[in-house]
């Protein structure tokens, strides 16, 4: 059961949710649930009640993460999260062997992974999965040849989760082998994996080998906390972060999703100054052409203060240009004043120059 306890009891008749009515919560582990919605809650702080207010209950693990949010319609959210600093289990043990009751019965289906082969039997991929059930029923390439061709999935996965849904123990300890083995439970919508091992947390498990793994997997399935996590790891290793494995070509979605939560900003334009600071060349190379139509008064300062301290090749003219077109408008302002006597030099020099070459051309 969900149960609340406020800080302290007063008479304040006012509905309006704040920070004030956030809550610390006990929850039972013999209650925790992937999702619960609760239609009425009683705030402890001043004791109101709210018809329309909904609690998310999100888990990982029965003992790991929990994240909570409380809100009311036109009004603001009210956040907070309880976490538990609980492990990731080393293994886990499946409650039934039925591998043990087919070994007298011959593997008739392959699986074509990475050109090597894995034996399955064919019932019991139907009984799994749907998408096979599908595929056997109806008159398609793979129930006429016996075999399916695994792509975007490496073969030690996909190993695993057979074995996993025959009964066999499996190692959480390989944090990029469970992520493939809950990609292929989920196109595959084999409810016997992704039942159990969605609420493997891998929060304790993020580091320079598995980040990118853990991020594209947070953003695939859309799981905000476990974004939120590895934002963390990057702030406090971002050094590491930026050296993973295929940091560098992660989809573009998935990187300005997660830097969004990392930089907590979801402005493009504080996000290419930040990953300016980072020196995310893929980010800020793809970000620049929005920053260069968005140029105005507004942000001519900083935008100009970073092309210069980060040699952005193509901004620096744009914003001597723009310079010489509201330079009385840009010279009162107090940002331009108050910016670094060096950067107002180099601003000032490359406007000269540039009209200077302008004049010699026109010329």
């Amino acid at each position: 059961m969900l149960r609340n306890r406020g800080r302290d009891d007063r008479d304040d008749t006012s509905n309006t949710i704040t920070l004030q009515d956030a809550v610390s919560t006990v929850i039972d582990e013999s209650q925790l649930e992937r999702n619960a919605y609760h239609p009425i809650v009683t705030t402890p702080y001043r004791k109101i009640n709210f018809s329309n207010v909904n609690w998310y209950v999100h888990v990982y693990l029965r003992q790991c993460k929990l994240e909570l949010s409380c809100y009311e319609n036109n009004l603001d959210v009210v956040e907070f999260k309880a976490l538990a600093n609980v492990k990731t289990p080393t293994m886990m043990s499946p409650t039934n062997h039925v591998y043990l009751s087919f070994e007298h019965y011959p593997k008739d289906y392959k699986l074509n992974v990475q050109n090597e082969p894995i034996q399955v039997h064919r019932h019991f991929l139907a009984l799994l999965s749907p998408v096979f059930h599908a595929m056997f029923t109806h008159d398609t390439v793979e129930s006429r040849t016996g075999k399916s061709e695994i792509q975007g999935i490496d073969y030690k996965s996909v190993v695993s989760a057979i074995d996993f849904c025959y009964g066999r123990k499996l190692d959480l300890s390989d944090t990029n082998n469970v992520i493939g083995i809950l990609r292929f439970g989920d196109r595959y919508d084999i409810k016997s994996i992704t039942a159990t091992l969605q609420y493997v947390p891998f929060t304790d498990k993020i580091n320079e080998r598995t980040f990118c793994n853990v991020l594209s997997y947070a953003y695939d399935m859309s799981l905000g906390a476990l974004t939120f996590s590895c934002a963390e790891y990057f702030r406090q290793n971002t050094h590491r972060a930026l050296n993973s494995t295929k940091f560098g070509s992660l989809p573009i979605p998935v990187v300005l999703n997660f830097l969004s939560a990392a930089y907590g900003t979801d402005d493009n334009f504080e996000i290419f100054h930040l990953a300016c600071k980072d020196n995310m060349k893929f980010i800020t190379d793809y970000l620049e052409p929005s920053i260069i139509s968005g140029l105005n008064a507004d942000t001519f300062c900083s935008t100009m203060s970073f092309s210069f301290k980060y040699q952005r090749e193509k901004l620096k003219p744009l914003c001597a240009a723009f310079f010489n077109q509201h330079m009385a408008e840009i010279m009162s302002m107090p940002e331009f004043v108050n910016l670094e006597s060096e950067v107002i030099k180099q601003i000032l020099k490359a406007a000269l120059d540039l009209k200077n070459t302008e004049s010699g051309r026109s010329s």
